[in-house]
């Protein structure tokens, strides 16, 4: 009795003894970046730019708002300039600007210590949803739904969608 006594024990510490090891990831700090999302759109005419600056990993603060920066886009077609006006929250805003499929604008930040930052592109044509349907799919062992969207690309561009559900 002694004997299997001695086996369940001797089975208990061996196996089912777990060791637990700490890991350190070593993140390097991140640069100070800016980060510019301008996401304008022509499905209203109501526009948002955000600047932040990046913060570190191992910061407790998701963002880093940039205040005091000078935001112009410029219709390049009609010539037309909008000064998007500071929240004070890194939020930079236009009430009443409408993009056209086919015009090509320019966006110029200067930040507050003075770096300017500069980008152009036009709207592209519109492409319409053909259809709307769901999509099952097992990850893990865990089934999830998706929207999928249909639609006909036009040939020989290279385009990028982005749809807000």
């Amino acid at each position: 009795m002694k004997v299997i006594f001695n086996c369940i024990a001797v089975f208990i510490i061996v196996f089912l003894n777990s060791c637990e090891d700490k890991i350190d990831l070593k993140l390097d700090s991140v640069a100070d970046k800016y980060v510019i999302v301008a996401d304008l759109h022509n499905a209203n005419t109501a526009q948002m730019i955000v600047i932040n600056r990046a913060v570190d990993f191992s910061n407790n603060s998701a963002s880093n708002p940039v205040v005091g920066a000078n935001v112009v886009v410029k219709n390049i077609t009609s010539g037309r300039s909008y000064q998007f006006v500071d929240q004070s929250n890194g939020e930079y805003i236009m009430d009443r600007m409408t993009l056209r499929e086919g015009n090509s604008y320019a966006l110029s930040v200067q930040m507050p210590d003075g770096s300017l930052y500069e980008s152009t592109c036009t709207m592209p044509a519109y492409v319409a949803v053909d259809s709307i349907g769901l999509v099952r799919k097992k990850t893990f062992d865990e089934e999830y739904i998706y929207a999928s969207l249909s639609f006909l690309d036009p040939p020989a561009k290279e385009n990028y969608y982005k749809y807000k559900i």
